[in-house]
């Protein structure tokens, strides 16, 4: 196994070689995909796109002053219509030192007003989350909140990532550049 790793990552440094980027762009682009940031994603009823936005950055912002965060990006991504009435929109935070799933239970621990559910791996190694949901949906305000930490996060909405996931080149790239 190890012989295809070392397969794999000098593969990598050959693609990443044959692009026009000079040392300190890789450095950079490698700290980008392998930071382990922190975004939340909320969801919303009865408000429109601006509110939404405006929602998901207050609710994001009460980790301002999460005392695990390293390096503070505060990011927003565009609200997306993600069913009848619901409104997606996610922020990236910023970045920690701690190791995922670490990351998410600190970071719930600010909002301890909501019940979270322990930290889950999803589809992409060392990437945890955990969510809140509204009991009751309410007619206007969050329904669902979560809580995301992982490698090289970005505000990003699951239907973006997931169209750069299936781009072989990005989906190798990401893979390399989070080798250690």
């Amino acid at each position: 196994m190890p012989e295809k790793v070392d397969d794999y990552i000098r593969a990598g440094q050959e693609w990443l070689s044959r692009l026009d980027i000079d040392a300190d762009q890789l450095a950079l682009l490698r700290k980008s995909m392998t930071d382990v940031r922190v975004g939340v994603i909320v969801d919303v009823v009865g408000m429109g796109e601006i509110s939404a936005y405006g929602f998901a950055k207050a609710e994001a912002g009460r980790l301002w002053a999460w005392t695990e965060l390293a390096d503070a990006r505060f990011e927003a991504g565009e609200p997306e219509q993600v069913e009848e009435g619901v409104i997606r929109v996610g922020v990236l935070v910023g970045v920690t030192e701690l190791n995922p799933a670490d990351a998410v239970r600190s970071a719930c621990a600010v909002f301890a007003d909501r019940k979270w559910s322990e930290p889950d791996a999803r589809t992409i190694a060392d990437h945890q989350f955990s969510y809140w949901v509204a009991a009751v949906q309410p007619s206007r305000g969050p329904v669902r909140i979560e809580v995301h930490a992982a490698p090289g996060l970005s505000p990003i909405t699951e239907r973006e990532r997931q169209e750069l996931l299936d781009d072989p080149d990005f989906a190798y790239l990401h893979d390399v550049l989070r080798m250690p």
